[in-house]
């Protein structure tokens, strides 16, 4: 949870949460949360799959 507060507190930016209707889930669900068919839509700092037991927001880059 501490980092979902660090990146609310600083960033100051809005970010789609991709996963659990937009609740977020456990981290065990990655990879049927995340279809790969979405991933070439989703946008770097804007799009995250909220780890809802732990508050860390895990992005995805194309280009890494």
């Amino acid at each position: 949870m501490g980092q979902l507060a660090y990146y609310c507190a600083m960033e100051s930016k809005d970010i789609s949460v991709i996963n659990g209707l937009e609740k977020g889930g456990s981290i065990a669900n990655v990879k049927t949360a995340v279809i790969p068919g979405m991933l070439n839509k989703l946008v770097k700092g804007y799009h995250g799959f909220l780890d809802n037991l732990s508050g860390d927001v895990l992005t995805y880059d194309k280009e890494s």
